[in-house]
Formats: structure tokens, C-alpha cells, sequence
């Protein structure tokens, strides 16, 4: 009688082991989908290498998932459902545009957002809550030109960018 008891006591004091919540934003549907897809999918792929292996501590992660469609209103419905479902971090956005307008309210949160491929300069030397695992414009530019001018021998090259991000 007394084993069945302590058991039954065991057991009810175990408590839940909640999984770790990951955010993740970016472009799914619309003119960067492509990039939006592609980041998810690498955030899911790593987060079932990391649950297979055990998790983190023993707990499983979790990732949820919004779309900010590359539109502003969208970008920050979806960081702000992300905080409010307190997630531990944000893996996103996907660009430099929906990054800008959703850094406040993640500044605000004290929310860390991870941005992959979020490249703008106007987001360097600055104290906030964004790591980006990416280089500034600024320098990739200057070492293609170097590499350009002095691997290449190149004297003239033309230079594509988009206004819009």
C-alpha cells in the first residue's frame, strides 16, 4: 500500500516540461517568399537536429511561425503575436525593410531577434536587442570591389540595388 502511494506522489510532483519557444518571421508568401521559405525551412531542419539529439536541457523546441508577408503592418502583426506568445527569441525578418519597422517594438519587448540576411547598414553600432549573422552592406560591397579591381583587374563595374528593401 505504502509503494503504490509513493509512487502516486512522485509522479504528481513531476512537473511539466515545457518546450522552448522560437519565433521566426520572414517574407512566406509574396515578391520574397523564396527567402522567407528557405529561412524557415533551415529553422525547422536545425530545430529537429537539436530535438533529436535531446533537446536543450531535456526540452524540446518549438519554433512558431509568422508570415510579415514584406509588408510593414503585417511584419509587426506578426513580431507582436510572437511576443505576446513569449517566445525566448525571433529568428527574422528575412530583409532589411520588415527588420527596420518591427526593431522597436522588439527593442521595447527586450525581445532578442536573430536576423539571418538582414544586411542594412543603418542597423550597425547600435544597442538593441538585433544580432544579425551577416555582414553590413556596406563591407560586402567593399570587399567585391577590392576583390574586383585587384583579382580581377577589373577598371569599371556597375552595381544593382533595391530601393525597396
Amino acid at each position: 500500500m505504502l509503494v503504490p502511494f509513493l509512487l502516486l506522489l512522485v509522479l504528481g510532483c513531476e512537473r511539466e516540461v515545457k518546450p522552448i519557444k522560437i519565433g521566426f518571421v520572414g517574407g512566406l508568401t509574396g515578391r520574397v517568399a523564396g527567402l522567407g521559405i528557405s529561412g524557415r525551412d533551415g529553422a525547422l531542419l536545425a530545430v529537429e537536429e537539436v530535438n533529436a539529439a535531446g533537446g536543450i536541457n531535456g526540452r524540446n523546441v518549438v519554433i512558431v511561425v509568422k508570415d510579415d508577408k514584406q509588408d510593414p503592418t503585417a511584419a509587426k502583426q506578426g513580431v507582436a503575436e510572437l511576443i505576446k506568445e513569449d517566445v525566448v527569441a525571433i529568428i527574422g525578418h528575412m530583409t532589411s525593410s520588415m527588420t527596420a519597422v518591427t526593431l522597436p517594438l522588439v527593442n521595447q519587448a527586450e525581445k532578442l531577434m536573430i536576423s539571418p540576411t538582414s544586411k542594412s547598414d543603418l542597423f550597425s553600432g547600435k544597442d538593441d536587442y538585433l544580432l544579425r549573422v551577416t555582414a553590413p552592406s556596406s563591407f560586402n560591397a567593399r570587399k567585391i570591389a577590392e576583390l574586383a579591381c585587384q583579382e580581377m583587374g577589373l577598371k569599371r563595374f556597375a552595381v544593382v540595388y533595391d530601393l525597396n528593401n
